[in-house]
C-alpha cells in the first residue's frame, strides 16, 4: 500500500509532499475457540458461537456440522442457529474456522453428541 500526503494550497493547487510504501504484516492465523454449544449433548434449536481474534482482522468464520456447512459468518458476532431436529441422534464434530484477510486460517472443532427425543 502506498500513502500520498498531500496539501491543499490557496487557489485550489495541490502540492505532493511525498510517498510512503506502507506493508501490513500478518503474524499467523486467527485464534478462534468455539463457545456455545457449551455442553457434551445438545437437542433442538441450538446457539453456534465462537470468539475469533487476529493481529490484522477476521473477515469470516465458517461454521460446520459435520462435513455440512452451516453458515459463512462475514460480521461478528460470530454466531448462527443449529437445528439440531432434521439430523441423526449421535455424536458429530462441529467446527468453526476463522480466516484473514490474507487467507491465513485457524480451527476450532469439538465432538457433541445430539440427542433428540423421537416425536
Amino acid at each position: 500500500m502506498r500513502l500520498r500526503l498531500a496539501l491543499l494550497l490557496a487557489g485550489g493547487t495541490v502540492a505532493v509532499m511525498g510517498c510512503l510504501g506502507v506493508g501490513l504484516t500478518d503474524g499467523g492465523p486467527p485464534s478462534i475457540i468455539i463457545t456455545s454449544p457449551a455442553g457434551p449433548t445438545v437437542s433442538g434449536n441450538v446457539e453456534f458461537a465462537a470468539d475469533a481474534v487476529d493481529d490484522v482482522a477476521v473477515i469470516k468464520v465458517i461454521f460446520s456440522v459435520g462435513n455440512q456447512v452451516l453458515l459463512e459468518d462475514t460480521a461478528s458476532p460470530w454466531t448462527t442457529q443449529w437445528n439440531t431436529v432434521p439430523g441423526s441422534n449421535g455424536p458429530v464434530t462441529i467446527k468453526a474456522q476463522a480466516f484473514d484477510a490474507v487467507g491465513n486460517s485457524g480451527t476450532a472443532t469439538r465432538l457433541v453428541t445430539v440427542s433428540n427425543i423421537p416425536n
